[in-house]
C-alpha cells in the first residue's frame, strides 16, 4: 500500500510546481512499486511534456515500459534520455542492453562506449563492451577492455573466460585488412585455469579446458573436465559428447550410448549426437536403429543450418558483418555435417543392395559436401560397377584433388588410364601409388607392364 502521508505530501509538491521533477519521479516510483502502472506512466508522461530537463523521467517510463514488455517503445525512450543528457551512463548502460537483447550489437556497443567513457570504473560495461566488439581489427582494443575489466571485477570468472577465448581463436587483422588467426594456446590455458580458480564449475572454461588437455595426451584430467562442464546447463551436450568420443576410442560402448543417450537432448549437439550414436548401431550391426538415428540427425543438421542463415541474415541487417560471417560459416559446418549422414544412409541400403538408392543418396552426399573423400569415392565405384564409368571417372579425380593421398582412386584412375592405352597418365598414378604404398604388387606389376611396353631408347 502506498504511504498516505507520502503520497498527499507529493502531491501537493507537484500542484505548486507541476514541473517539480523529482516530486514526479517519486511518486511514479510509488505507483510503480505498487503495480499501478498506468498511473506511474501518466505521471510520467506528463513530466516529459512539460518544460523541465527529463532525461530521468525518460529513462524511469522505459523502465515500466519493459517491464511491459514495450521494447520498442523502451528504446525510443532510452534514446531521449542519453540524447539529453550527455553524462547519463546509466541510460545508455539500459539502452545497450535492450539493443544487444535485439540483435543490434553494433549500436549496442556504440552506447557502451559512450559509458566506459563516462564511468570509467564501470568494469560490467568494460567487459560487456568487450565481448560485442567482434571484428579483427578490434583484437588488441578487446585485449585491453577485458584486462581492465578483470582488474574492476577480481571475483567475476567471466572476463578471464573471454579473453582465454580471446586468446584461444587469435583472429586479428594485419595493416592490410587481411584476417589472421595467430592463436596463444598458452596464456589462453592460464586463463582458462584462472577462471576455473575463481568459478570451479564454470562449464564453457572446463569445456574448452578439457580439449586442451586431450590434445595434450592428458586423457584423465580431460575427462575430469569433461564431467564438470556436462554438470552445467548449455554446454552439458557438448561435455558428453566429447566423453562419448574418448569411450569410443576406448570400445566402452555402454558408455558411449549412455553418454549419447543424454546428448542428443541437447539442441546444440543433437545432430552429432545421433551421427555419432548410428556409427555405434551400425558397429553392431544394428541397422534398423542406426537407419532412425541418421534420418533424424540430418533433419537436425538441415534446422541447424536455416537457423543459422536466419540469424546470419539478421546480424546483417544490424551492419554487424563479422557475426554475419561468423553464423553462415555455421551454417555452412552444419550443411556439410549431412554428408557423412547420407553416406551412412547410403551404406546401409547397400546392405539391401538397393545400389540405385545408394547412388542417390551418395549424390546428395556430395553435393552437400564436395570435399567428404568417402562418400565421394564410395560413389565412384557404384558408378563404375554400374557400367558408368565417365561419370565414375569425375568421381575419382575429384577424390585426388580433394586427398592427394588415396591410393585407391590413384589406382583405379591408373587402371582405366591403362586399359585406354595412356600409359603415361597410367605410369604416374601407379608411381603415385606405390610412392603412398610401397608393397602394392598389383601396382608394381602394371608399372612393369608399362615399362615392357614403353619404346626402347636406340644407342
Amino acid at each position: 500500500m502506498i504511504h498516505p502521508d507520502a503520497l498527499g505530501h507529493l502531491e501537493k509538491a507537484i500542484a505548486l510546481d507541476p514541473n517539480h521533477l523529482a516530486a514526479r519521479l517519486a511518486l511514479a516510483d510509488l505507483y510503480w512499486q505498487e503495480n499501478l502502472l498506468d498511473e506511474a506512466k501518466a505521471i510520467l508522461s506528463k513530466a516529459i511534456e512539460g518544460e523541465a530537463d527529463v532525461p530521468a523521467a525518460h529513462f524511469a517510463l522505459a523502465e515500466i515500459l519493459i517491464d511491459e514488455g514495450q521494447e520498442e517503445e523502451a528504446i525510443k525512450h532510452l534514446l531521449e534520455a542519453s540524447s539529453g543528457n550527455l553524462g547519463d551512463a546509466t541510460s545508455r548502460f539500459r539502452l545497450a542492453e535492450l539493443l544487444a537483447a535485439k540483435g543490434q550489437v553494433k549500436a549496442a556497443a556504440d552506447q557502451l562506449e559512450s559509458v566506459v567513457s563516462l564511468d570509467h570504473l564501470n568494469g560490467e560495461a568494460h567487459f560487456r563492451l568487450a565481448t560485442f566488439l567482434e571484428h579483427p581489427d578490434d583484437f588488441n582494443r578487446v585485449k585491453l577492455l577485458l584486462e581492465i575489466a578483470i582488474d574492476l571485477l577480481p571475483e567475476d570468472p567471466r572476463p578471464s573466460y573471454h579473453l582465454a577465448q580471446l586468446l584461444d581463436k587469435g583472429e586479428k587483422s594485419d595493416r592490410e585488412g587481411n584476417i589472421l588467426r595467430e592463436p596463444d594456446y598458452t596464456s589462453a590455458k592460464q586463463y582458462y585455469e584462472q577462471t576455473l580458480r575463481l568459478n570451479p564449475s564454470y562449464g564453457p572454461a572446463n569445456l574448452r579446458l578439457g580439449i586442451m588437455l586431450e590434445g595434450e595426451g592428458d586423457i584423465q584430467a580431460a575427462i575430469d573436465c569433461y564431467e564438470k562442464a556436462a554438470k552445467v546447463k548449455g554446454i552439458a551436450g557438448d561435455a558428453l559428447f566429447c566423453l562419448a568420443k574418448l569411450a569410443f576410442a576406448d570400445n566402452d560402448n555402454i558408455k558411449v550410448e549412455n553418454c549419447l543417450n543424454l546428448a542428443i537432448r541437447e539442441p546444440e549437439v543433437k545432430g552429432k549426437s545421433l551421427l555419432k550414436r548410428a556409427e555405434l548401431f551400425i558397429k553392431q550391426g544394428k541397422a534398423y536403429a542406426a537407419k532412425k538415428d541418421l534420418i533424424e540427425a540430418l533433419s537436425a543438421f538441415d534446422k541447424d543450418e536455416k537457423k543459422f542463415r536466419g540469424d546470419s541474415d539478421v546480424a546483417a541487417n544490424n551492419a554487424n558483418f563479422i557475426r554475419a560471417r561468423r553464423l553462415l560459416e555455421k551454417a555452412e559446418h552444419a550443411r556439410r555435417s549431412q554428408s557423412p549422414v547420407l553416406f551412412y544412409l547410403a551404406k546401409i541400403e547397400l546392405m539391401g543392395e538397393d545400389i540405385k538408392k545408394a547412388i542417390q543418396l551418395l549424390g546428395k552426399a556430395v553435393g552437400k559436401s564436395p570435399v567428404f573423400v568417402p562418400a565421394r569415392y564410395e560413389l565412384a565405384t557404384l558408378l563404375d560397377e554400374s557400367d558408368r564409368e565417365n561419370e565414375a571417372i569425375r568421381h575419382y579425380e575429384a577424390v585426388v584433388q580433394a586427398e592427394w593421398a588415396h591410393p585407391q582412386a590413384h589406382f583405379r584412375l591408373g587402371e582405366i588410364a591403362f586399359v585406354e592405352k595412356d600409359l603415361g597418365k597410367a605410369e604416374m598414378h601407379f608411381l603415385i601409388v606405390t610412392d603412398i604404398e610401397p608393397s602394392n604388387a598389383k601396382a608394381t606389376a602394371y608399372l612393369s607392364q608399362i615399362t615392357s611396353k614403353k619404346p626402347k631408347n636406340k644407342s
